[in-house]
């Protein structure tokens, strides 16, 4: 067979693969749009919007407010006190140093540094110094300093 009879084939078979690709994406599409909505309906209680969060924060491991210190697995949450006397004792100063000492990825370090800064809602008045480093030990320190 030469180039020219086969032509029409190879267009019908590129065609036929193009739709197929595209049906397949407009399914996975739905799925995650349904998956999405009905996680939000999973549980017995109405979900606000904001309040909606697919990641599970956990409380730390020990907060240590007079030597600046947090200690974690993974991520962490806070609670309004908690983040008062820490946002407090850091106004303190005009400068600010924020290490993170962790097994996981420098990614994840990095989402929780950003998390914590965002919690204390610091001014712009104040200079921040960060400084991430790689732990063998589980267990994640987040320490802030003069």
């Amino acid at each position: 067979m030469d180039d020219e009879t086969l032509t029409p084939f190879v267009d019908a078979l590129s065609a036929s693969l193009i739709i197929m690709i595209l049906i397949a994406i407009s399914f996975i599409l739905q799925n995650a749009i349904a998956i999405h909505e009905s996680a939000k309906e999973f549980v017995d209680f109405e979900i606000e919007e904001e309040e909606y969060n697919p990641i599970d924060f956990r409380r730390p491991i020990k907060i240590n407010i007079e030597k600046g210190e947090i200690l974690f697995l993974v991520n962490f949450k806070l609670n309004k006190d908690e983040i008062e006397k820490i946002r407090n004792e850091i106004l303190k100063n005009s400068t600010l140093s924020i290490n993170v000492k962790s097994k996981q990825s420098e990614r994840k370090s990095t989402v929780n540094l950003i998390r914590f800064l965002s919690m204390m809602n610091l001014p712009d008045s104040i200079s921040i110094k960060t400084n991430i480093e790689s732990s063998k030990s589980t267990v994640s320190y987040l320490t802030w300093s003069k």
